[in-house]
């Protein structure tokens, strides 16, 4: 009977993640990113279930239009190095695309990113996800699994359909383009975390 069950969710420790404004500064100045490069970003096992090569193809169809991005993505996995050829085949993207491996620097790396992308084909409740959000980072996920529950569309983030390459490229144009957008979802999604989110 459903009285009798009760979900827990996922809790992000607000210690570790928070908008670090410092951090930011110094990692940009690392990596060798100007305050004016729109930088994305994406924390997930390199596996074929997170889907990066629709990410990287929408960043591709992105740049035709922005040549002034960057895109850091986080962590390992077999899928590299198909990853990597997949970057190699777009000559927009060969000096844009970094991959950072696995860190122990992921909160001061997402201080330093711009817009966070989850284009998983599947997900429970994502800790990455609520990672990047209470690091007060407008969130770009797909609309699967626990994503919707944890992402308002259009309030504490935006949602796209799996392995929609053109939406997603959207969306990331437009929070290029509208910085207001990107603060206004970014608080949305701290808020959000904090209020239903916190451990």
């Amino acid at each position: 009977p459903a009285e009798k069950i009760a979900v827990i969710h996922n809790g992000v420790d607000s210690n570790r993640f928070f908008p670090d404004p410092a951090a930011r500064a110094r990692i940009r100045h690392e990596l060798g990113l100007s305050d004016e490069e729109f930088c994305i970003g994406c924390v997930a096992n390199l596996n074929p279930v997170k889907d990066h090569p629709t990410l990287l193809k929408a960043v591709a169809e992105f740049s035709q239009e922005c040549g002034d991005w960057r895109l850091l993505l986080v962590g390992t996995g077999p899928q590299r190095p198909a990853l990597e050829r997949l970057v190699a085949e777009h000559p927009n993207a060969r000096d844009r695309v970094v991959f950072l491996g696995l860190s122990d620097r992921v909160p001061a790396l997402l201080n330093a990113m711009d817009v966070w992308v989850l284009p998983s084909l599947a997900e429970g409740i994502s800790n990455a996800l609520l990672e990047a959000m209470a690091t007060g980072l407008p969130v770009v996920a797909t609309d699967v699994g626990g994503n919707p529950e944890v992402v308002v569309d259009g309030q504490s983030g935006l949602l796209f359909p799996a392995g929609d390459r053109g939406k997603l490229a959207s969306h990331l144009s437009t929070l290029r383009a509208r910085v207001d957008l990107r603060v206004q979802l970014g608080k949305q999604a701290l808020r959000r975390v904090r209020e239903e989110f916190s451990i």
